[in-house]
């Protein structure tokens, strides 16, 4: 079995209904500091593509190139069709694993979950396909 300890952004805690609470006591992420991890220019963006510098992976910045929904065969024929064209001067794309997808969430805003600043464009506010069936 593989564990993994997941990194957040987490900064403040909250209730269950969502009221800011103090951290002190609660257990969440924000009482461990545990974002310390995360550079503070995480993203490096490369005109078409944006580097993480945290997981060492490449994103493409328009994260809606497919023009959502699709299936998930369309999604992997639509890979295999940048792949075939080389978008972006790759060869080498894939869908993410759920852990991968999962390393750009951030826990501390939604619609979208994705860090302040980040650099994608096009976010389609629904889910994603990952290379992991479930």
């Amino acid at each position: 079995m593989i564990h993994m300890l997941l990194y957040t952004d987490q900064t403040h805690c909250y209730d269950e209904s969502g009221s800011e609470i103090p951290c002190t006591g609660s257990g969440q992420d924000a009482e461990f500091k545990t974002d310390d991890r995360i550079p503070a220019e995480r993203y490096q963006l490369m005109t078409d593509m944006v580097l993480d510098s945290l997981t060492g992976l490449t994103w493409c910045r328009n994260a809606n190139l497919a023009e959502f929904p699709l299936d998930w065969n369309t999604a992997h024929d639509f890979i295999n069709e940048m792949n075939g064209v080389r978008a972006f001067g790759r060869s080498d794309w894939r869908l993410p694993s759920r852990g991968e997808l999962f390393t750009l969430i951030s826990h501390e805003v939604f619609n979208p979950a994705l860090p302040k600043d980040h650099p994608f464009e096009n976010v389609f506010p629904g889910y994603y396909w990952t290379c992991t069936p479930c």
